[in-house]
């Protein structure tokens, strides 16, 4: 299926990459670096996760927008997507959300 080659590419990825991109899918949209970067500092260095970021826009992953970035193909953000666990869903959206209001400093 087009999803399992999908997948087939990604599980080639660093761990880190895949990590940046299972946050991303869940994040939707609008991926904001920084949020991203404040989920992984226990994770990597902020040297390799900057390096793994840019790779994945490199690869045709991700795309730049100014500070918001996109999935260039919503084939891939959806295959990585239906891929996740309601559950795993569900924990790294409460992550994020929380991430979000440490980075933005909201109560």
């Amino acid at each position: 299926s087009l999803q399992g080659a999908v997948m087939s590419r990604i599980d080639q990825l660093d761990p880190v990459a895949k990590l940046i991109l299972k946050y991303a899918t869940v994040m939707g949209d609008n991926i904001d670096t920084k949020v991203l970067a404040h989920l992984l500092r226990n994770n990597t260095s902020n040297e390799l996760f900057k390096k793994n970021f840019e790779s994945l826009i490199e690869y045709g992953y991700l795309e730049r927008k100014a500070d918001i970035h996109k999935f260039n193909n919503s084939l891939v953000a959806e295959s990585i997507y239906k891929s996740l666990l309601r559950t795993q869903r569900k924990e790294l959206s409460v992550e994020i959300e929380k991430a979000n209001n440490d980075v933005y400093k909201k109560p």
